[in-house]
């Protein structure tokens, strides 16, 4: 199988995880395309975000305004509030363990997955077959290059 090849597979097994992560939280007829479309452009502006956070800059989006990191320390929990409520438009509710990460060396959009002796959201991240991350936690807008 070809890089090509593996990047299609690839996709079509994220496709069908976010159809059942949709399903899990209500959807009746979810696209799972058209969620990953929506989650990565969400993806793009929170790990923008992050790293505007971690750098305490002024960060503008495009999607959900303007953020200063350095100037208000409630700015991240207001970014992560309208991130969170972007997401639960897409999935009717919140996805179970879902959270926002602020280290900007990672993803952004995450399901919590076991850590520190607890599952947290392990089981759901095993049946609906999202991609991990190295702490295991699932990736709702994971880079895919058929690698």
């Amino acid at each position: 199988m070809n890089k090509k090849e593996r990047r299609k597979a690839q996709l079509e097994r994220h496709y069908a995880a976010l159809v059942r992560l949709a399903e899990a939280c209500g959807v009746k007829k979810a696209d799972g395309k058209k969620l990953s479309v929506a989650l990565l452009k969400i993806e793009r502006d929170a790990h923008k975000g992050a790293e505007a956070y971690c750098n305490g800059e002024t960060y503008r989006s495009n999607i959900f305004g303007e953020y200063d990191f350095n100037a208000d320390e409630n700015a991240w929990d207001k970014f992560s509030e309208m991130i969170e409520r972007e997401v639960q438009v897409l999935f009717v509710k919140l996805p179970p363990f879902f959270y926002v990460n602020g280290d900007a060396r990672g993803y952004a959009l995450k399901i919590r997955g076991a850590e520190a002796g607890h599952d947290y959201g392990k089981k759901l991240i095993e049946e609906t077959g999202l991609m991990t991350d190295w702490g295991s936690n699932g990736l709702l807008a994971p880079e895919i290059t058929g690698d």
